[in-house]
């Protein structure tokens, strides 16, 4: 991994291969290594570059919060510092919303747009306020305890054996509770994208394990048709990790939408 001093952030990334720029972004509470099945694959043809978010592997927490526009502003100075003019964003879930964000404010640099396991919808007020139970839990020592929770809700019902859960809490390590906590409120805050989708002059793709748990299949079916052009692709069998959990069908479908850009 390398490291970019982007004003007061340090992020940690990895920049693997040439050619076309991917931007993998990934979710909560992971870091760059959730795409671990993507980097070796793609980065033999395109240019990865996957980093951990603030507050999360090695890229360290700042402040009490982190919006999705401020994720979104580390990556569009990251891509500076790599001097990439425009790159195909590809966000997991809470990545999602960020290259949502990222989409809408940077389109110029955004060439193509990858939401994956994600929604425009803000939290519901339960859910926000389950959000700052664990933010508070986990500056109480309880991430571990959070982590442990969203493991096994990651795969699919017919995961088959636990070591699998075990690998999802390895991509979660280590954390950082701050990086947790400041997460959680981010999500919490984030305003409703519904309206911007429209507006998405943008080549998209939307991705949804069809066993999905955490976010339903139905909200990538509701999302994809308000997107213009926009492609829609379920991917049977697989939970909300759908890169990790069925990796050989996820990136068939993301290889082939990329060679319209190669």
């Amino acid at each position: 991994m390398q490291k970019a001093q982007l004003g007061k952030t340090n992020l940690s990334y990895l920049d693997k291969g040439k050619g076309l720029p991917l931007l993998f972004i990934h979710g909560f509470p992971f870091h760059s290594a959730a795409w671990e099945k993507q980097i070796e694959l793609f980065s033999a043809e395109c240019r990865v570059i996957a980093p951990d978010l603030r507050g999360f592997g090695g890229s360290l927490a700042t402040g009490t919060a982190t919006t999705m526009s401020e994720y979104a502003d580390d990556l569009n100075n990251l891509l500076s510092y790599l001097d990439i003019a425009s790159a195909v964003v590809v966000g997991h879930s809470m990545g999602g919303y960020v290259a949502l964000n990222f989409a809408s404010r940077y389109a110029v640099r955004t060439m193509g747009l990858v939401l994956v396991a994600t929604k425009p919808g803000p939290d519901t007020p339960d859910a926000a306020k389950k959000r700052e139970e664990n933010a508070l839990k986990a500056h109480e020592g309880g991430g571990e305890a959070i982590l442990n929770d969203m493991a096994p809700k990651m795969l699919s019902q017919n995961r088959g054996s636990d070591d699998r859960v075990t690998l999802v809490k390895e991509l979660m390590s280590p954390f950082q509770a701050q990086g947790l906590a400041n997460a959680l409120r981010g999500m919490a805050a984030r305003p409703d994208s519904t309206p911007l989708l429209s507006a998405l002059a943008i080549p998209t793709l939307v991705i949804s394990g069809d066993s999905d748990a955490l976010i339903p299949a139905e909200e990538s079916m509701k999302m994809a048709p308000q997107i213009p052009g926009a492609e829609l692709s379920l991917i049977a069998g697989a939970g909300h990790l759908v890169a990790f959990e069925r990796p050989v069908e996820f990136n068939a479908v993301l290889k082939r939408w990329l060679t319209r850009f190669l």
